[in-house]
C-alpha cells in the first residue's frame, strides 16, 4: 500500500473512532439519565465499542505499513 493510501485510511478511521467514541459517550450520558436504554439501540451499544477497537488495531496497522 502506497504512503498516500495508508495517510487517507488512517485518517478516515481515526474519525470514524471520533464519532464511534462520542456515540459511546452519548448512549452513556443517555442511559444514566434513564433506567433502560431503549431496544433499537441497545444492540448498538454493545457492538459499537468492538467496531471502535477493531478499527483502532486496523489504524495502528496501517500507520505500520502492515497489511
Amino acid at each position: 500500500m502506497d504512503p498516500v493510501t495508508a495517510v487517507g485510511l488512517a485518517t478516515a478511521i481515526v474519525q470514524f473512532i471520533e464519532v464511534g467514541s462520542k456515540t459511546i459517550k452519548g448512549f452513556s450520558d443517555f442511559h444514566g439519565t434513564l433506567d433502560e436504554i431503549p431496544r433499537a439501540f441497545r444492540h448498538a451499544k454493545a457492538k459499537l465499542p468492538l467496531i471502535v477497537s477493531g478499527l483502532d488495531k486496523i489504524k495502528d496497522r496501517a500507520i505500520a505499513g502492515v497489511f
